[in-house]
């Protein structure tokens, strides 16, 4: 049994978190997919062992963006994609925090107890099976300094870890990238 006092994101610290498990499946088989203007293609992410689709425009942030965006460094994602004024992120990283699936339900309540207070806005948690991996799905707000950021979360383990992949950007792109977003965390698969 998983026992987790505080949970440590690659960008964010999470404290401790219940709810029944929806099994709501996610599927996307495309390879190229345009969505609202936007050209999705299929790419390798995390050392080879996802699939995910990513808007063809991004690129993976330099080191230094890294840096001023993710100052702390053991809470840093290992890839961030993003547009070219980095508003808009897709960060992903296969934390050192040990999980196993069944270790999930656990690991969502402590996400969604952080997530449901002040200074950020729960706007959904919900165990999902995304194309046959057991996940936890995490939609909130969180601060910035100078705006509000639209976060959409997924977490499931592999290899025994936790992995998070987040789309994230302004309050203001919300409306137009949310269903980019979904598509985005919807097409997440095992490469095998």
């Amino acid at each position: 049994m998983l026992i987790v006092n505080v949970l440590v994101i690659p960008w964010l610290l999470i404290p401790s978190l219940n709810l029944t498990y929806n099994k709501t499946k996610w599927e996307n088989n495309m390879q190229v997919v345009s969505t609202q203007d936007q050209q999705l293609e299929q790419q390798i992410v995390l050392s080879g062992k996802l699939n995910i689709l990513m808007p063809s425009d991004f690129s993976v942030m330099s080191s230094e963006k890294l840096a001023l965006k993710y100052p702390s460094v053991g809470h840093r994602p290992s890839e961030v994609y993003t547009n070219e004024k980095s508003t808009i992120n897709i960060a992903l990283n296969h934390t050192t925090n040990k999980a196993k699936s069944e270790d999930l339900p656990n690991v969502r309540n402590v996400l969604e107890s952080q997530f449901n207070r002040a200074p950020f806005t729960l706007i959904k948690s919900e165990m999902r099976d995304l194309n046959g991996m057991p996940s936890i799905l995490l939609e909130f707000i969180s601060p910035a300094v100078d705006t509000k950021i639209y976060n959409l979360m997924v977490i499931t383990s592999l290899e025994g870890r936790l992995v998070m992949i987040t789309f994230n950007c302004t309050e203001a792109e919300r409306k137009q990238w949310t269903p980019i977003a979904k598509k985005i965390i919807g097409s997440i698969t095992l490469r095998k």
